[in-house]
This record gives C-alpha cells, structure tokens and sequence, in this order.
C-alpha cells in the first residue's frame, strides 16, 4: 500500500478500533472546512447522525444504485432504514460491536457518503490490492490499486477486513495532532 500512499500523496492514518473507526475515517476527511485532529465522541455522533440522515434522505437513489447492478428487488428500503437506525442507537462514546459499523449491505454507507459529499467518490483500498470505487448516484466498482489515482477531495479509506484507516491527502494535513497510532486507552473508557 505504501506506493499508493506515495504516488497519490496521502497519509495512512491509524484509526481506532472501537467500532467507530469508519464513521472516524470519514469524519477525517470531511470537507467541511473544520481542522481535525483528534475525533472524539462528539464527532463521531455528528457522523453517524449525518450518515443516518443520508441514508433516509437519498433512500431511493440508494435503492437505484444498487437494483443498477444487481436487479429489481434486490434490496428493500427498510434494509436502508435498518442501517440509519443502528447509526442513530449507536452510543458513540463506547466502544461498539460489529453490527453498528460502517458497510451495511453492499457498502450502502459509503454509497450514501459519495451522495452527501456531492460530487465526490469515496474510495475503499482493500488488502487485495483492489479498490472498490463508491460514487455519487452511480453503481459502486472495483479498480486495481496500481490503477487508482484519487483526487484530493476524494475521501480515501483502508479496509483490512475488519477496520478502517484513513488515507489522507497530504494538502489537506496538519502534521500537528493528527494520530499516527492506535490509543488504545480510549477503548477503555
């Protein structure tokens, strides 16, 4: 991964992993102008809530997208509705289990994400060396990594199968304050 990082002049970002690592990655990389460095409880609250109301808002674009690739009926809206609800009942000042992460059925939150930050894709490294490419109102597809070549405005996450990290653009880093490493005694909080 660490051509990648180098070709696209990103950083890789160590999330921590309590559950909110993915709503973290996005957060981090949010354009809304605001410099983070440490995400606590209250960003992560701020994300989730704006993922669920992504979710609701764009129910039926999501729906579109994904019948897009795989059929009418594929998916129910409810599953959509189901997923925005774990985002809001989710306690983000704990550590989480798995159900109440980032993906949902077929990745619709970061398909969801792509259409909040309009006109902007979110990109997915994974272990593979594949990049599943999510963007705004359009089916999700994957990419060789050697092939990839996100714009800085791009938010660019790492999956590992479990956890997401983020892969910031450089121009948009303050090296102050920014994590390099796992604190893992915010889990035991």
């Amino acid at each position: 991964m660490k051509p990648f990082y180098q070709r696209t002049k990103r950083k890789w970002v160590e999330e921590i992993p309590d559950g909110h690592c993915g709503i973290r990655s996005m957060w981090r990389q949010d354009t809304s102008g605001e410099e983070i460095a440490n995400i606590d409880s209250k960003h992560i609250r701020k994300g989730r809530d704006k993922l669920a109301s992504a979710l609701r808002t764009h129910s039926s674009s999501i729906v579109n997208v994904i019948e897009k690739e795989y059929g009418a009926g594929y998916i129910a809206s409810q599953e959509i509705e189901d997923q925005a609800k774990r985002h809001l009942d989710c306690d983000a000042s704990k550590t989480c289990d798995l159900c109440y992460s980032v993906g949902g059925f077929h990745c619709l939150d970061l398909i969801a994400w792509a259409i909040i930050e309009t006109n902007r894709a979110a990109y997915m490294t994974r272990m593979d060396c594949k990049v599943e490419v999510y963007r705004p109102f359009k089916a999700p597809y994957a990419i060789e990594l050697k092939n990839a070549s996100p714009s800085e405005e791009v938010t660019v996450m790492e999956y590992t199968g479990n956890h997401f990290n983020s892969c910031i653009a450089s121009t948009k880093i303050k090296d102050k304050g920014v994590r390099q490493t796992c604190d893992m005694a915010f889990c035991k909080k």
